[in-house]
């Protein structure tokens, strides 16, 4: 029982203080790490109204983007929708770097939110437009299309699989953290 009481302190203070997001990128998308049939997740903020999760919300993004008017529309206390641009984000290798334009949709409710998981495309430009999906779906001899994971599902590319889930779970767990005040706020 002493061995295992560290294992029972870190589950239960998880729980308790609230665990992080942690997605993984498979040949159907990103998913949550847990098994779920859901496509979006729930993150639950005891006596908070959808009022106040919507306006910390929008100041936090607001905050990040140099240009938010472009990126960032809205329903008021309702939906924002996350229209964003990493440029030269993720590394298929030592030579292709790719664009990612993403989605992210935010819906709020009283004492929650619900977190859409994230949709994207990466794109680069050589001496050719190559685009880089999740699962290979076509042979091409020039190119153009690349995959992530191959025939069979294999896994491609361990960068960019790394490199998208620790974008994604990266940006949301900072989003929640400064809705749960565990940001750091040093001006």
């Amino acid at each position: 029982m002493k061995k295992n009481l560290p294992i029972i302190i870190l589950f239960f203070s998880s729980f308790i203080f609230g665990q992080e997001i942690n997605l993984v990128l498979t040949p159907d998308g990103l998913i949550p790490n847990e098994k779920t049939e859901n496509d979006f997740l729930v993150i639950d903020f005891p006596n908070k109204s959808k009022e106040d999760l919507f306006k910390e919300s929008l100041i936090y993004f607001n905050s990040i983007y140099k240009s938010p008017k472009n990126v960032i529309s809205k329903v008021e206390n309702e939906i924002i929708t996350i229209n964003g641009f990493a440029g030269n984000s993720i590394r298929r290798n030592g030579m292709h770097v790719f664009d990612m334009d993403y989605n992210i949709v935010i819906k709020f409710k009283d004492n929650k939110l619900r977190i859409d998981l994230p949709t994207f495309k990466l794109t680069t430009f050589t001496d050719k437009r190559q685009v880089l999906h999740i699962k290979w779906i076509k042979f091409s001899l020039d190119g153009s299309n690349l995959g992530i994971f191959g025939k069979k599902n294999k896994l491609k590319s361990k960068k960019a699989k790394a490199d998208i889930e620790n974008y994604y779970n990266s940006y949301l767990n900072k989003y929640i953290k400064s809705l749960k005040g565990n940001a750091k706020d040093d001006w």
